[in-house]
């Protein structure tokens, strides 16, 4: 065996069952164990940021809790059952169901058991998730294309100035609809109808609208480029892909006036919103310039991302642009696939192609080893997720949760994204920091 998984922190594709929670009004119906819904819970959710259960998730999920017996007879009597039984107590404007490992290892025929009940009229899509096929990040991609594909209506006119907005993994990013909250915002401010697929305003009405956008617009290195390319084949619809997590007041600006370009915004008001709140991200900013520029021997030296590849480039770059702090090294462990990865190291690049500090993908439990091998002796910042927390501790250093599993912190509408989310983190960083050494 050439790795052990010993932190899991992408989970597995079934748990999707997260993003169908990130859509108002819907409701999964796993045809799978149990235990794998209710560990997911624990991990993407519950462990998570204690996002909650929602309407429909945790232990309100419908599951048919298939066993042995079922995988040797087969379990779609079992799932006839329980989606009959779940459209009579569980109120929703779509159901999606998911199998796991176990099921689709026996053969069930999912798709086909829920054709059937699409066609008596009930709102119902279903995507195949084993856990074997891939993580999180391939089941999300998954039930996107899913419900598009039932519930986009095609033929809808184009119209001016809508945007489809599509950021994190939901639930899996812990900092997810604070961060689409924020994004839209912005975009709205400088002029566009936004359209959120998953969110606090997301509904299945959204999802119908799909084709009325006159483009989507990706934030992220790489999850979520196999759902834009499907809208384009399926709606002919373009795509804007921006590769970073736009964080403070340098990649806040290149991220607006790249999307006002490629929409055809008037840039005059662009222009207007960004001066406006970079103004206000100075003023702030420059009040910390005081503590910033201490020479404390309590200080952190450098800082160490480890996180997903959005996470961790953006949090690189603006640490490193806007707050002159100095990188440490940035390892990136949601395994993006290796074609791309070329492409997303180019996002550790300065402004003279050198790289702001070591970059590599691996595994998040042999980071330890290599910090041993290679740190210096300084006071590290570490910014990752509850299992990275020892080697802050090892080293005297500081330590903030910046991804999944973040159980030491609850997480509502928080995020990190545009001038404000900056500000944000570098006030829960530097809260780390101070509260340590007071």
């Amino acid at each position: 065996m050439g790795n052990i998984i010993a932190q899991s922190r992408n989970y597995c594709a079934l748990g999707a069952q997260h993003s169908v929670l990130g859509i108002r009004g819907a409701v999964p119906i796993i045809h799978s164990g149990s235990e794998c819904v209710f560990r997911l819970h624990k991990g993407m959710s519950f462990c998570n940021g204690y996002q909650g259960m929602g309407y429909g998730g945790g232990s309100a999920t419908p599951n048919d809790n298939i066993h042995r017996n079922h995988m040797i007879m087969g379990g779609e009597a079992r799932l006839r059952e329980l989606i009959e039984g779940t459209v009579k107590v569980m109120r929703a404007e779509l159901y999606v169901v998911l199998s796991g490992c176990n099921v689709e290892l026996a053969g069930d025929d999912t798709s086909a058991v829920v054709r059937e009940y699409r066609s008596q009229g009930i709102p119902i899509v279903s995507a195949d998730t084993a856990g074997f096929k891939g993580s999180v990040y391939l089941g999300h991609e998954l039930v996107s294309k899913a419900i598009a594909e039932h519930c986009a209506i095609p033929g809808l006119p184009r119209r001016a100035g809508i945007v489809n907005l599509w950021v994190s993994t939901p639930y899996l990013d812990p900092f997810w609809s604070g961060t689409i909250e924020a994004i839209a915002s912005m975009l709205g401010q400088i002029g566009l109808k936004v359209n959120l697929p998953y969110g606090l305003t997301s509904d299945i009405r959204a999802w119908r609208r799909l084709p009325e956008a006159e483009f989507n617009l990706l934030i992220s290195p790489w999850s979520g480029l196999g759902t834009m390319e499907y809208l384009r084949e399926k709606f002919d619809t373009p795509y804007l892909h921006y590769p970073l997590l736009p964080i403070g007041a340098v990649e806040t600006r290149k991220f607006l006036e790249t999307v006002a370009d490629y929409a055809g915004l008037n840039r005059t008001n662009v222009e207007t919103f960004i001066s406006s709140e970079e103004t206000r991200f100075y003023y702030y900013l420059d009040r910390a310039s005081e503590l910033f520029a201490r020479f404390d021997s309590r200080m952190p030296t450098r800082f160490y991302t480890i996180a997903d590849s959005m996470y961790t480039a953006s949090i690189t770059r603006f640490l490193h642009q806007d707050a002159g702090m100095i990188a440490g090294g940035a390892f990136l462990i949601d395994n993006p696939p290796n074609k791309l990865r070329a492409s997303i190291e180019r996002l550790f690049l300065d402004d003279f192609s050198e790289p702001f500090c070591p970059v590599a993908f691996m595994e998040p439990e042999n980071v330890d080893i290599w910090m041993r091998e290679k740190s210096d002796d300084g006071i590290p910042l570490v910014l990752g997720s509850v299992f990275d927390s020892p080697i802050a501790d090892e080293r005297a250093g500081y330590y903030l949760s910046i991804g999944a599993p973040a159980a030491d912190r609850l997480v509502l509408d928080c995020h990190y994204a545009g001038f404000r989310g900056g500000l944000r983190l570098l006030e829960d960083i530097y809260g780390k920091v101070l509260g340590l050494t007071v």
